[in-house]
């Protein structure tokens, strides 16, 4: 830490363990990353007062349902570490002068998504032929935010550097589980079979952020339609398949 942050004059902070499925059997290793090792570069950070922190949150700290009338309330292990890295930040700043600003991304996609994710699933069984494993009843809702844009966000609040911002990055329009199979089979030109199994626990039926506060504070306003994004993510992995 001491040989990296000398000169350096904004931190962007992205690591973690993602998922929110994996957290309910694996919580140390959700610990160790959200929580530990945010307090190590926390600490990292008191011998460089000038430096600005960035680090990456996410809608999950509101929990079941994420808008722009939530309050946090995670429902799975994950939202609560890192809510809690999120009030670990505070207590530094409290303490110690550290300056920050937080970015709660909403759903990010794009090309070469974690092989873990609906979208990386979607696009390998759609190819193979397998059948799509649908979660409840498909109605669950995300906003979506493609990852440029996301860049973009992240990028913008390191230049702006808005003292104890905490923010909603979220994408511009929102779309169900079932909507989503329906446009990415569509752009691949395959008809999906679909099969139903019961809610998995601590999932978000709702997320639908408006991102008011990164347009006010970053002058930042999300550029990708659903359509383009994934019409470009299906593009990259038809390439490189």
């Amino acid at each position: 830490m001491v040989s990296i942050v000398p000169g350096v004059d904004v931190v962007y902070h992205l690591a973690t363990v993602p998922g929110l499925t994996p957290s309910w059997e694996s919580s140390g290793a959700y610990n160790s990353s959200d929580l530990m090792l945010v307090n190590s570069l926390l600490r990292g950070l008191l011998d460089f007062p000038t430096a600005f922190l960035v680090p990456a949150a996410t809608s999950n700290v509101y929990g079941r349902e994420a808008t722009s009338a939530s309050l946090e309330n995670p429902n799975s292990p994950y939202g609560v570490t890192k809510l809690a890295a999120e009030n670990l930040i505070k207590s530094y700043s409290s303490a110690s002068g550290l300056k920050f600003s937080i970015l709660r991304y909403f759903s990010v996609y794009g090309p070469h998504p974690r092989p873990d994710q609906f979208f990386a699933i979607l696009l390998d069984r759609l190819t193979s032929g397998q059948e799509i494993e649908i979660f409840g009843d498909g109605l669950n809702s995300r906003t979506n935010t493609y990852l440029d844009d996301v860049v973009a966000a992240t990028t913008l609040a390191g230049a702006a550097r808005s003292e104890g911002l905490i923010a909603d990055i979220s994408g511009l329009e929102s779309a169900t589980t079932l909507e989503i199979v329906k446009l990415v089979s569509s752009e691949m030109g395959v008809l999906p079979t679909l099969v139903h199994s019961p809610d998995r626990l601590g999932d978000q039926r709702l997320t639908a952020g408006t991102g008011d506060l990164a347009r006010s504070e970053l002058d930042w306003i999300p550029k990708t339609p659903l359509a383009s994004g994934v019409r470009e993510m299906v593009r990259t992995y038809r390439k490189e398949a």
